[in-house]
This record gives structure tokens, sequence and C-alpha cells, in this order.
């Protein structure tokens, strides 16, 4: 008997995160950051081995299964806008932020059908 991988659960997204896609170089050897996103996700601290995108073993902190595709190099903070400390916002540099999070990879697995999609993003 033959067997197909199927999407039979999909984490419930009930937490809140921040994202803020990769930063583009701004020369000086940084990058600069757009405005962050609060989206919906499940968010799971853990620890994976996962392989980065050039193909190097890394460890990972942290597993978001977020409900759209988030971006290799992107960072992430768990909880909603309002959580931020009165300092920061969402125009902030993500790397300032306490507990935001680097995304060292990314996985997306659909159904059989092709009809829903699981992203997930692996943490620094």
């Amino acid at each position: 008997m033959g067997t197909a991988t199927t999407l039979t659960r999909v984490p419930r997204r009930k937490q809140k995160g921040l994202y803020w896609a990769p930063g583009t170089p701004d020369g000086y050897g940084d990058h600069t950051f757009g405005t962050g996103v609060e989206i919906d996700c499940r968010y799971d601290e853990e620890l994976k081995v996962v392989k980065d995108a050039g193909g190097n073993e890394v460890v990972s902190a942290a597993t978001v299964y977020p409900d759209r595709p988030l971006a290799n190099g992107g960072w992430f903070w768990e909880g909603a806008e309002d959580d931020l400390d009165s300092a920061y916002d969402l125009d902030s540099e993500p790397t300032g932020i306490s507990g935001a999070r680097q995304i060292v990879a990314t996985a997306r697995i659909p159904d059989v059908r092709n009809r829903r999609v699981l992203h997930i993003a692996y943490l620094k």
C-alpha cells in the first residue's frame, strides 16, 4: 500500500508576531529595514538543526508557523504591536528589539492537492 504526504493538521495561528522583511544594504555594512507588519502565527520555542539557504546546518531556537510566507534574512518578534516596549514601534530596526530573532531558514509544505500551504520559518 502506497503512502502520500498529506497536510491534515495546520497549527492554529492564535498568536501574534511582528515580521520585518530582509533589509536592504545601506552601503556601510548595515541594513535598512522597512516597516514591520503584525501577523497571525503559531510560535514554538524548540531547538532544531536546520539547513540555511546556503546548505549549512544551523541551530534554530524557535519555529514559527505564519499565515503567510516569510523570507530568509527577515526578522521576527513574538507578540502583538501593543506588546512592544514603548520605545519601539513597527518602524524600529528589529535588530535592536530585545527578543527579536533573525529568520535562518524557511519551508513551504503544500497539501496533496496544493490547496493549502503550511509556511514555516526557523529562527536563530
